[in-house]
């Protein structure tokens, strides 16, 4: 307990030294996504889905699969109750991952870990262009997650029963058309790298990969340190519970960069931001 509380203090710190404003920034396209920007209203913000989470919020029935994800907040066991709560908690994060999706402009986007589908039907609806496949281990929560994308009538959606590293070897035709995935799960060192590692094979290669609770752990950070320094990665944007890798080959030089808010350095803002190299 005291040790996971002094891994959070140690990588705040050193986060808030090392980060940089987004006025820093002047890459056109690195900029473009991280100023992306959620939608004045979206589908989270009417009646109809605020009642939705609401009675899910109420239901006791449990979750009886254990979620493959060793590093995961979510228990053998758990309730369906204690599932929404969770993913309550996380509309901002929610909005951010389809905003930024959304900027990337991408065609086809597959999310590893579709949980309740909340943020699943955020990027369907940002992104109503792109075909979203969403991946989900635990047959309990699939058929919720489906059931909140046809209460959505979002048609650009199709949720997947299986595990992770099963979709990646066999739905070989989906994997070549994906440009975008957000890995959501399997919170472990060892099952995110091999997950990675798949998802970087030359037959697969998408332009850009999000990666959820990149400080959920030791180990995860071990393996964000470990996988922005591949050499198929050009850009990696440390957003702090996020990471982005953009593999696209269009810069001069691998870029690593650590972003804040504004508001924490507003002295490296604007007029005051200093000069950097652009890409």
């Amino acid at each position: 307990m005291i040790k996971n509380l002094l891994f959070h203090i140690e990588e705040i710190f050193n986060f808030y030294l090392k980060s940089i404003s987004i006025y820093e920034v002047h890459s056109p396209l690195v900029f473009k996504i991280l100023n992306a920007k959620a939608k004045r209203r979206d589908i989270l913000d009417n009646d109809r889905n605020k009642s939705w989470w609401k009675s899910l919020k109420k239901q006791k029935s449990l979750i009886h699969e254990a979620d493959p994800g060793s590093g995961s907040k979510s228990r053998r066991h758990d309730s369906i109750a204690r599932a929404a709560k969770i993913a309550s908690s996380s509309n901002a994060k929610s909005r951010r991952v389809a905003s930024i999706i959304a900027a990337t402009q991408c065609k086809c986007v597959l999310e590893l870990g579709s949980n309740l589908g909340k943020t699943t039907a955020l990027i369907a609806e940002y992104n109503p262009e792109a075909r979203v496949h969403s991946v989900e281990a635990r047959s309990t929560l699939t058929d919720l997650a489906r059931d909140y994308i046809a209460f959505n009538e979002l048609s650009n959606v199709q949720i997947h029963n299986c595990l992770f590293a099963d979709f990646i070897d066999s739905e070989r035709n989906i994997m070549n058309q994906c440009d975008f995935i957000f890995l959501d799960g399997d919170h472990s060192y060892e099952a995110s790298l091999r997950l990675t590692q798949k998802l970087l094979r030359p037959n697969n290669r998408p332009d850009f990969i999000l990666i959820d609770d990149i400080r959920l752990n030791p180990a995860m950070k071990q393996f964000w340190d470990e996988i922005k320094c591949l050499d198929s990665v050009r850009v990696s944007i440390d957003l702090y519970s996020m990471g982005l890798l953009i593999l696209k080959d269009i810069f001069e030089a691998k870029q690593d960069i650590m972003l804040i808010h504004t508001a924490f350095k507003p002295w490296r803002a604007g007029f005051f931001a200093p000069e950097i190299k652009a890409h």
